[in-house]
């Protein structure tokens, strides 16, 4: 079942978030289902949503960094 719904053994058991195979933890679900929908994509498409991701996270790493703020660290 944990394999089937990509889920820790733990994760069935005990928590409340979703973790993924790698370890990453996401708890909101509905966004979740639609990282899971993407990786679903063709590459071509999914290297669309990429790159608008990508510059909605650029816009807010300049933002903070205009009020002077840190900017997060985001890989990918």
């Amino acid at each position: 079942m944990a394999e089937l719904f990509d889920v820790s053994l733990d994760f069935l058991a005990f928590d409340d978030r979703k973790e993924t195979r790698n370890g990453a933890q996401i708890a909101d679900r509905e966004l979740l289902e639609k990282i899971q929908t993407i990786d679903r994509l063709p590459e071509a498409e999914k290297t669309t949503v990429n790159a608008v991701l990508n510059s909605f996270i650029l816009e807010e790493q300049f933002q903070r960094l205009a009020r002077g703020e840190k900017a997060r660290q985001v890989s990918g």
